[in-house]
């Protein structure tokens, strides 16, 4: 299953202050779950938005486990674990994925890139490096100013 929660920053008279808008579903895909998890971790700068991502494959499934994840560029895709929201600088090159303190990167590569701006999808291979045989949190930021 997959699914997200949003977070986002904006700039507000020369600081930033930070807001939340709770957006979560859950989609059946590859037995591995991804939903809304509450964002208490570190902030990787410069990126203006991440999503929480809580991944769980199941027993036995180890560490170091490359999970697939279709994120779309907005809403108007279609086939996405999860969306951008219209949100990223530079779709799909802006867009990183870190472990459960927000700014360890994780590894990954981008396979596919598909359809029209946009609406369109991108495939990433995420390494995480927690035991998935439990739920671990983790986050996909985009947004990144000055990025990639």
């Amino acid at each position: 299953m997959i699914g997200s929660g949003y977070i986002g920053r904006e700039k507000t008279s020369g600081r930033w202050s930070g807001f939340r808008t709770a957006v979560g579903f859950c989609l059946l895909a590859s037995a591995v779950l991804l939903c809304v998890a509450p964002a208490q971790a570190a902030w990787l700068d410069p990126y203006l938005y991440r999503k929480s991502l809580s991944i769980n494959s199941g027993t036995n499934a180890g560490t170091g486990y490359q999970v697939r994840i279709i994120v779309g560029e907005s809403s108007g895709a279609s086939g996405y674990n999860l969306h951008m929201e219209g949100r990223a600088s530079d779709f799909p090159n802006d867009i990183r994925f870190t472990d459960d303190d927000g700014s360890s990167q994780l590894s990954h590569w981008l396979e596919t890139t598909n359809g029209v701006a946009p609406n369109r999808t991108a495939t990433f291979w995420v390494k995480f490096q927690d035991n998935l045989d439990s739920p671990q949190t983790n986050y996909v930021y985009y947004g990144g100013v000055g990025q990639p």
